[in-house]
Formats: structure tokens, C-alpha cells, sequence
């Protein structure tokens, strides 16, 4: 078969062509640093670098609600410690003030400074990290606690994910903490009766509330322990979320990403590759200046 003039240029450019095309993924691959930048790239390793990527957004979201939930179960845990030393105070002056030796205007005074510990457990009660108060339930956005010690808060535990699909409590509730919901003690309701017994020299009335002001340091001590609990889960869970975040990142890097020394090595084959076609080409047409042409 006769190998026409045309027929020998049709091949020298296909030749060159091809090189080019090699010469110009190679020189992509390597100024972008990645192997598979399109689909038609690699297909196969495309679907699993997608997977990859979801994966680590997943694990990655549940690090940042776990450190956050870690940051205020923390948070919350400092104001309960605030209340059982209040409350503490308050055993104190209970036990104090039940003893006969103490006169009615002593007991008055002593009233004042319970007035004082029932304003700062309010305020503890209305504890606020950022924009969420801690203590309300869902009803994150206002105090749940009015001057009083009335709860506006409703009975519901916020939670955040700590693994897929898996939940951990971020917070207690504060009609039970505070207001002694499920069968514990009204704190504020604790200390308003206790004041109202001193301020009348109610003697009875005072021993009464040492009692159920040792309820309240129980009630506070067990809201604390729950706390303490969730913290340590969520220390634990946002490690571990970050742990599976670098493993997908670093299992889509080796899908993904070009090996520098390799784009490199590559990239001069081809451009030499490119070079000797062009070359070949001009040589097999006797044609010095098809190289300028290509």
C-alpha cells in the first residue's frame, strides 16, 4: 500500500497531538498538585474522594459541636459551683441561727444575707455562654429565671452529636436543678422560706431548712457529676471526630493529590516526549520547518 504525502502528515500530526495532549495534563497535574482534578480523570477514585470529602465535613462538624458542648458543660459546671457554695453559706447561717443564743434582730440580719445568696443563685441560674443561656431548656434566647427565682424555662436536655447517628446531653434541665422538678427541692423556694424564718424568728422553721438546705447541696452535687460526665465525653468524642476527620483527609489526599517528585518527573518526559515527535515528525516528511508549523 502506496503511503500518500497527506496520509504521512495526517500521522505526524496525530503523533504530535497526542503528545500534546500528555504534555498538557502532565503540566495541569503538575501546577494544580492534583491527580485527579476531573472526573474523567480517574472515575473510580473520583466517587471515593467524594466519600472522602463527606466524611471528613461530617467528622469535622461533629468535632467543632463536641468542643463547644465541652466548653459549656464547663461553663455550667463553674455556675453550679457557684450555687452549692452559696448554698453552702446558707447551711451555715441555718445552723447557726437555730441555736437559741441568737436574738430575733440577729436573725434579721442574718435574713439580709440570705436575700443576697437567693439573688446570686438567681443569677447563676440565668448563666449565659455567648448568646445561650444554659440553664432554660430549648428557650436558650432569654433568662429563664425571673428576680424571684420563677422559671420561664421549659424541662427539655439539649444534646449535640458526638459520633453518627449517636447523642450525648450538652446540658441538665433547670426546673430540675434549680426548682427540684421530678422530686427534688425548689432551691429558690428553699432559701425564700428559710429567710421568711428568720425574718420571724421562726426557730422551727430555720431547723427545717437545714435539712432541705442539705437536699439542695445533693441536688446540685448530682447535676455537677452529670456534667462532669458530659464533659469527659466530649473531650473524648472531639478527639476522636478529629482522628477520623485527619484519616479522610488523608486517605482523599493519597486518592487525589499528585506526588510532587512524580508531576515533576512527568512533566519532563513529556516535554521531552513532545519534543522528539515534533522532531520525528519534521524528519520522516523532510520538512525542516514542520516543527514550526506543529
Amino acid at each position: 500500500m502506496r503511503v500518500s504525502e497527506p496520509m504521512m502528515y495526517r500521522t505526524a500530526l496525530s503523533g504530535v497531538q497526542r503528545s500534546r495532549e500528555e504534555y498538557a495534563r502532565a503540566s495541569e497535574q503538575s501546577s494544580s498538585g492534583l491527580r485527579v482534578e476531573h472526573a474523567w480523570d480517574d472515575p473510580a477514585a473520583t466517587g471515593l474522594i467524594a466519600a472522602q470529602n463527606a466524611q471528613k465535613a461530617r467528622q469535622s462538624a461533629i468535632e467543632s459541636a463536641a468542643r463547644r458542648a465541652e466548653d459549656e458543660t464547663t461553663f455550667s459546671d463553674a455556675a453550679l459551683s457557684s450555687v452549692n457554695t452559696a448554698l453552702q453559706r446558707a447551711q451555715e447561717l441555718a445552723v447557726q441561727m437555730a441555736n437559741g443564743t441568737w436574738s430575733a434582730s440577729d436573725r434579721v440580719d442574718a435574713a439580709n444575707e440570705v436575700d443576697q445568696i437567693m439573688q446570686q443563685v438567681v443569677a447563676q441560674g440565668n448563666a449565659r455562654i455567648g448568646d445561650v443561656y444554659v440553664f432554660g431548656g430549648n428557650q436558650t434566647g432569654k433568662p429563664p429565671f425571673d428576680a424571684k427565682g420563677l422559671y420561664s424555662g421549659d424541662s427539655a436536655v439539649r444534646s449535640v452529636e458526638i459520633a453518627p447517628g449517636v447523642t450525648q446531653a450538652v446540658a441538665v434541665a433547670g426546673d430540675e436543678v434549680f426548682k427540684g422538678a421530678n422530686g427534688g427541692v425548689d432551691l429558690t423556694g428553699v432559701l425564700a422560706a428559710f429567710s421568711n424564718a428568720l425574718k420571724g424568728n421562726n426557730i422551727a422553721g430555720i431547723q427545717t431548712s437545714i435539712d432541705d438546705l442539705a437536699k439542695g447541696i445533693a441536688q446540685i452535687s448530682a447535676s455537677r457529676s452529670k456534667l462532669g460526665a458530659s464533659e469527659n465525653v466530649f473531650s473524648a468524642a472531639g478527639s476522636a471526630a478529629k482522628a477520623a476527620s485527619d484519616s479522610a483527609e488523608k486517605e482523599r489526599s493519597n486518592l487525589q493529590d499528585a506526588d510532587v517528585f512524580d508531576a515533576s518527573t512527568r512533566l519532563a518526559a513529556a516535554e521531552q516526549a513532545l519534543q522528539a515527535t515534533i522532531n520525528a515528525a519534521a524528519k520522516q516528511l523532510q520538512a525542516p520547518t514542520l516543527a514550526d508549523k506543529l
